[in-house]
């Protein structure tokens, strides 16, 4: 017999939440950086699964920020549209992402 209170199956959340990060905190998606997003406060989001390593599958990820060596701004590490994995300032992508900005393979503002 079952507590009262308690389920068994979890409940069907597909229905009442939106799916997607751009839904529920405003984010929009970084030009030049593929399947990365930015909320207006400045937390960068991962929406495409990686495919290998601990969170492969996992459809939405924070992208956890740092401070820069020599201290002076918080920087985040984000793959370009050719695959090369770069750090890059939150500030940055938090202007290219609310112009829409072009971005070139090194990174620079268009």
């Amino acid at each position: 017999m079952t507590p009262p209170g308690l389920r068994l199956h979890a409940p069907d959340m597909s229905k009442e939440f939106p799916a997607t990060i751009e839904e529920v905190e405003g984010a929009v998606p970084i030009p030049g950086y593929p399947g990365y997003s930015i909320t207006p406060s400045g937390e960068v989001w991962r929406t495409t699964p990686p495919k290998r390593g601990p969170f492969a599958g996992c459809p939405l990820r924070r992208v956890v920020p740092s401070i820069h060596p020599r201290g002076h701004q918080w920087y985040v590490f984000v793959t370009n549209t050719e695959g090369v994995r770069q750090r890059k300032p939150i500030r940055l992508l938090l202007e290219v992402a609310k112009l829409n900005l072009p971005v070139d393979g090194a990174g620079n503002k268009g």
